[in-house]
């Protein structure tokens, strides 16, 4: 597996669990079951991880992941269509048109989201870019960092955590901006 290609994957695992909530609400719109919720939305990742190398990353990745929901919920329906029980036409409806006027506002895509990421990393001091760095490029453990840096693990953590803070702080402020 190439180093691009490694670190596609990573940000994908990232983007999936920033995404994970809300297409589980998606999913469970669709469905009164919650076993059925769970098996649809691991179903979702499962494909999503197979075909992740099709994405269009100029794209949504949320949309792109509740669309491989939607067809599987559509073919289980389909199975299961005297069910009625297990899905509610009525309840999917609205919910697809809620989530459908909701993109038509416009949404940030992949690219955009890495590179204001990018962007709000070139913000940071020199000293907290350094420590970014090497914690999550170069893979360093925070006992690690701790001894070369000369500081306790927990202040090691304490200054990641604030430097996390602020690069969530400044990719919401940009994203806000490319939305406007």
């Amino acid at each position: 597996m190439d180093q691009d290609h490694d670190r596609d994957r990573k940000i994908f695992e990232v983007f999936v669990r920033e995404n994970e909530g809300a297409l589980i609400a998606y999913i469970r719109t669709f469905t009164r079951d919650a076993q059925i919720a769970e098996d649809l939305f691991q179903e979702t990742m499962l494909i999503a991880w197979r075909k992740f190398d099709e994405f269009d990353s100029r794209g949504s990745l949320s949309a792109w992941l509740r669309g491989i929901a939607k067809n599987l919920i559509r073919n289980t329906w389909r199975k299961q269509s005297n069910d009625r029980l297990v899905f509610d036409e009525s309840i999917a409806n609205v919910a697809q048109n809620t989530i459908e006027a909701v993109e038509m506002q416009g949404s940030d895509t992949w690219l955009e989201r890495l590179s204001v990421l990018s962007y709000c990393i070139s913000r940071l001091p020199a000293r907290s870019r350094k420590l970014v760095k090497a914690r999550y490029a170069d893979k360093r453990t925070t006992d690690e960092l701790a001894s070369s840096v000369g500081i306790s693990a927990e202040a090691v953590r304490k200054r990641l955590q604030r430097i996390r803070e602020q690069l969530a702080d400044c990719i919401e402020r940009k994203l806000e901006e490319v939305i406007r």
